[in-house]
């Protein structure tokens, strides 16, 4: 299997990327370096290229899929995922991995199709053609069954089983309770921390204090900086390729054509052989295509009466039977409640939301305020908002009042 140069690109345009050459299973066979010269183009010769990109620009989701082949699978995900991105999907690209067979549960990676033209346009402007892009995020080391946390300068990079989030290292007590949620107990939690030896100078008292609230809190540090840790990524088979689809690599498709290029003229001569049969087999495929155009508009006019048989006819149709079957989901339940604790808040701007857990129909607020009045304030701010509110438990903090606020969703 080829070497690879992996190339990473900052958060900051303005700061040098790094680069290193690994092996297929991610160990180093150079160190890192930023020259971006004549060294850079040197490592590149014969190896494959791949450019490592920041994952807080790459949003991971999962999209329940039917069994198709890729290029189904790569049409469907958007339309799946298209109440969970905020952007409209034709300025989207989406990177499938792989599907779960009995579940059809796929992960999938969206990023800005002008963010991933930006990155691709800087690599060739360095005399590089990219085979591979990856987010930092799907590449950092973890350790299955444990929380991973890689310290990545001022960011945090976060993998608990399938879950990949990034966040500001400012507050790694706050990253637990989000993680975890509040209900978490000690004895659950084995945390593995991966960082340079400047990121653990930087932030490792605040792990330090976490020691407490944890099981087992372990640090391993990486004397040449955080890329050689996301180069051992390269060996995990979940690793996603952002260039698929309209994306997939220009050297991918050239050396596949130069391998089959034989049997393609071959095929090429059978085809001809075949034309006049397949002209008629044309025919009649365009009468079939006509008979069911039919077959639709009249399967249309049954679940949209009243409105006019033009547009996207299938996903109008998907669409009325999903409203008609009452369906909904979690992300959306989701966004309705901190839309409605947000305006509550907004109400009683005293007060301070600390941490929150939620699961379908009910969220429970962690909440600190200068006494229990307030606490009760936002209760009935959200209560006017047509949500179930009371104040759980309570205690004075201090110079302040601390509690919780349990909160369910109408009907529930």
């Amino acid at each position: 299997m080829a070497d690879w140069l992996l190339l990473r690109l900052p958060r900051d345009p303005a700061q040098a990327p790094a680069w290193l050459v690994a092996d297929a299973r991610g160990q180093l066979l150079a160190q890192p370096s930023t020259d971006l010269g004549a060294e850079l183009a040197a490592a590149a010769r014969g190896r494959q290229v791949a450019l490592i990109v920041p994952g807080a620009d790459v949003l991971p989701l999962t999209a329940n899929l039917p069994q198709a082949g890729d290029s189904r699978l790569q049409q469907l995900a958007p339309f799946a995922l298209e109440d969970q991105v905020s952007e409209d999907i034709d300025s989207l690209h989406f990177a499938l991995g792989a599907r779960d067979a009995a579940s059809g549960d796929t992960p999938v990676q969206v990023v800005a199709r002008a963010l991933l033209d930006e990155w691709l346009a800087r690599a060739r402007a360095w005399g590089l053609d990219p085979v591979a892009v990856y987010a930092d995020s799907a590449l950092a080391p973890h350790v299955p069954s444990q929380l991973s946390i890689l310290i990545d300068e001022d960011h945090l990079i976060i993998r608990h089983g399938a879950a990949t989030m990034v966040l500001p290292a400012s507050d790694p007590a706050l990253v637990l309770d989000l993680v975890l949620g509040s209900d978490a107990t000690p004895e659950d939690l084995h945390v593995t921390v991966y960082a340079s030896p400047e990121g653990w100078r930087l932030h490792g008292p605040k792990f330090e204090a976490l020691r407490v609230r944890v099981a087992t809190l372990k640090v391993q540090l990486s004397a040449g900086g955080v890329l050689p840790l996301l180069a051992q990524g390269l060996a995990a088979p979940e690793r996603i390729n952002l260039l698929q689809g309209s994306y997939r690599a220009r050297t991918e498709s050239g050396a596949s054509w130069r391998r089959w290029r034989l049997v393609a003229a071959l095929a090429g001569v059978l085809l001809l052989a075949h034309v006049g049969a397949r002209l008629w087999e044309l025919q009649r495929l365009r009468g079939a295509e006509r008979a069911l155009d039919v077959a639709m508009e009249q399967a249309a006019a049954l679940a949209l009466p009243g409105e006019p048989l033009r547009g996207d006819l299938r996903r109008r149709v998907e669409q009325r039977m999903q409203l008609a079957a009452g369906g909904g989901r979690s992300q959306g339940e989701w966004l309705h409640v901190l839309a409605a604790v947000a305006a509550a808040h907004d109400n009683v701007p005293a007060t301070r939301i600390q941490g929150l857990s939620f699961k379908p129909g009910e969220m429970e607020l962690r909440v600190a305020g200068p006494d229990a009045d307030s606490l009760e304030q936002l209760s009935q701010a959200l209560r006017a908002s047509g949500y179930t509110a009371q104040v759980a438990s309570g205690s004075n903090q201090g110079q302040g009042f601390q509690g919780r606020i349990q909160l369910k969703g109408p009907g529930s």
